[in-house]
């Protein structure tokens, strides 16, 4: 073993990589980028916004009608946590179907005389439901506020209620549809990217530009030979979720199968695109840092958008991953149309729209 030989190797691929704008900027500045998002999302204190229903009717005194439940209002103030709204029930009940809401407190007509005759209270919480990092964070927070303001007295009954989901919907039926959007989004854009980077580096693209075809035909043309097998990985993704994982879901089938065919033209076109700035299938790899990951960290995967700061909410909404999540969420678990969902829709249309448009501008770089 001659060291001379190593290091001769070692210094090939110093070389090799100091000329690589791409890689070292990848290898410094992606790192720093991603840490800088994940420190600033773990260091975020999640705000929810719960509703507060007051229906007690009191208990006459000598000194009038007396409401015990006044106590606990009075202890229910704005937390680092926990923002309190005092509504009426109808408000509380379109609040929650609204999003304003991320949950509801209703204390009952006959609160104070259960007090007065020795009984527990019921206290009715009614959760929004449909994230379940955020139904549980929140319920959490409402018991621990809800025992200080019992400090002393008689335990309430809690009686917990969903209006999405509930008890029968297990974690992965709350996650699913971020998985089926991720791993539709995350497969495509890796086989489309690396295919068409192929094409290239064989010599097919030069070859058929020799030939009457056109810009806007190779890139269609492309399109749909890539779209048929994206749609064909997206189909099994999507049924072997729902029928072999067994997932519970309450919506429209073929509503999902809409979602994500336009999620999925965005994404075969997002490949061809960005594999024109790739020499080589390392360099599609490296995009993956810049383009899949972000999107798994901001597009509500995990943490809920409304709670990020401001400038991470605006990269969130600037992801398309961010409105399949949000539609297929809507439809699986809520049970929306696609009328409800008509936003994310445009959305999603729209970047598909624009990738297709930067697939042809692109289609000639690399020649």
């Amino acid at each position: 073993m001659s060291a001379r030989r190593i290091f001769a190797v070692a210094k090939r691929i110093v070389r090799q990589f100091a000329h690589d704008r791409r890689t070292l900027a990848l290898i410094v500045i992606v790192p720093l980028l991603l840490l800088s998002i994940l420190g600033t999302l773990f260091k975020t204190t999640s705000i929810f916004d719960v509703g507060f229903i007051n229906q007690d009717k009191g208990v006459a005194t000598p000194f009038g009608t007396e409401k015990f439940s006044q106590q606990i209002e009075g202890s229910l103030k704005d937390s680092p946590n926990l923002k309190w709204h005092k509504r009426q029930l109808p408000e509380a009940k379109s609040g929650l179907e609204a999003g304003s809401l991320d949950a509801y407190v209703a204390l009952g007509e006959n609160f104070s005389q259960d007090i007065l005759d020795k009984k527990t209270p019921p206290v009715v919480i009614r959760l929004e439901g449909s994230d379940p990092n955020a139904s549980q964070q929140v319920l959490g927070l409402i018991n621990q506020t809800l025992t200080n303001s019992f400090a002393g007295a008689k335990p309430a009954e809690i009686k917990i209620d969903y209006l999405y989901g509930g008890e029968k919907f297990g974690a992965l039926d709350y996650f699913a549809p971020v998985f089926i959007a991720f791993f539709a989004f995350f497969f495509v854009f890796l086989l489309t990217s690396v295919s068409f980077l192929r094409e290239r580096n064989q010599g097919t693209i030069e070859r058929l530009f020799a030939s009457p075809v056109n810009n806007a035909e190779i890139v269609f043309g492309y399109f749909l030979g890539f779209l048929i097998f994206a749609l064909i990985q997206s189909l099994i993704v999507l049924l072997f979720t729902i029928y072999v994982l067994n997932v519970h879901f309450v919506g429209n089938l073929w509503f999902i199968l809409i979602i994500e065919l336009i999620l999925v033209v965005g994404a075969v076109n997002l490949g061809i695109f960005l594999s024109a700035y790739a020499r080589n299938e390392l360099q599609v790899v490296q995009f993956m840092p810049l383009v899949i990951i972000p999107q798994a960290l901001l597009s509500g995967f995990v943490w809920p958008i409304k709670s990020m700061p401001a400038i991470l909410q605006w990269l969130s909404y600037a992801m398309p991953l961010t409105y399949a999540n949000e539609a297929l969420r809507d439809i699986m678990i809520k049970g929306m149309d696609l009328a409800k969902v008509s936003f994310d829709i445009y959305v999603l249309s729209a970047f598909a729209l624009l990738m297709i448009f930067l697939a042809g501008v692109s289609i000639r770089k690399g020649i």
